[in-house]
């Protein structure tokens, strides 16, 4: 949702995380739901008025980079166990 709120687009994104449009597009809309909004930059203020969006204040850069490191490697394995329930067609 960071890069939401930057104004990024989901392909941009997408070329960051290094997935698709559509998963960028999946993750986004499944925040929308959870947060019941109705659009990004709903669900980009709400999020941040739930403190579930932070602003890495001490530490500087290299902080940020390992949260974002952190998040990647935790989109990519739920993104690959999702993948391996689905081709296994085990229950969620």
């Amino acid at each position: 949702m960071r890069w939401v709120e930057k104004g990024k687009s989901s392909w941009s994104i997408g070329v960051i995380l290094n997935v698709s449009y559509n998963t960028v597009n999946f993750h986004i809309k499944n925040a929308m739901r959870k947060l019941e909004t109705s659009t990004r930059t709903q669900c980009v203020v709400k999020a941040r008025r739930l403190r579930l969006i932070w602003t890495a204040v001490r530490g500087g850069a290299n902080k940020a980079v390992n949260c974002w490191r952190n998040a990647y490697t935790a989109i990519r394995e739920a993104l690959i166990l999702e993948t391996w329930r689905a081709s296994r067609w085990l229950p969620t």
